[in-house]
């Protein structure tokens, strides 16, 4: 980002994640105390592909939390994720960078892998055969908002879905994930 007045302020990463936080070079004097930390879930809890890293750091005196998350996939596999993330929080609160009481401002974000609590045939069954409207029933299938619900995840919130679903098969095969 040379030349586009941006300086970076963290960057973690691990396999297939990574976070990466600018500021503007005219602010970065700003910037203090800039942590960085990772947890690996993956393939025998040692394997970067799954699991969490986390960027924290002040700036003009507010404390600011970034993790970005790589969840367990698979349908029907919510309570695996809630596992990980609970995992995630506790290895980072270990190394001194506990995720929530430090922070003014903390966000959560990446690949939770949540998913309608239903298989996509039985989705397209009960609704008529079409995949328009299927934000009518997030409430009601939705994984992470169910969580949301049963304060898995408390003071974090879901922004409103405003894009259609998307649907993943198994690969060769007519089964859906």
């Amino acid at each position: 980002m040379e030349n586009s007045g941006f300086s970076q302020l963290g960057n973690i990463g691990m396999w297939e994640l990574c976070l990466t936080a600018y500021v503007k070079a005219s602010e970065s004097k700003y910037v203090s105390n800039v942590k960085t930390n990772s947890v690996a879930c993956g393939v025998l809890n040692m394997i970067g592909n799954k699991g969490g890293v986390q960027l924290m750091f002040n700036f003009y005196g507010h404390s600011f939390n970034l993790i970005d998350c790589h969840l367990h996939p698979g349908a029907f596999a919510m309570a695996q994720r809630l596992a990980m993330f609970q995992k995630i929080n506790r290895e980072l609160s270990k190394n001194g960078l506990e995720p929530d009481s430090e922070a003014d401002f903390s966000m959560v974000m990446g690949d939770f892998n949540s998913r309608f609590k239903m298989k996509f045939t039985e989705f397209m069954r009960l609704n008529k055969g079409k995949v328009d409207g299927a934000h009518l029933f997030l409430d009601e299938l939705d994984e992470l908002r169910e969580a949301l619900k049963d304060q898995r995840f408390p003071g974090y919130c879901e922004g409103p879905i405003t894009f259609k679903p998307t649907y993943k098969c198994a690969q060769l095969s007519n089964d859906d994930d």
